[in-house]
């Protein structure tokens, strides 16, 4: 069940660069630091 959650976690975070990404066209390296914490 833990990996599961994990898993959910990376796909989640990842799905969140990529809009940042998509919304912005170049994210900052300070905005993916704040979303590590």
């Amino acid at each position: 069940f833990t990996m599961v959650v994990a898993a959910c976690e990376v796909v989640v975070g990842l799905a969140i660069i990529v809009t940042i990404f998509r919304s912005r066209r170049s994210a900052s390296v300070d905005d993916a630091n704040l979303l590590k914490y």
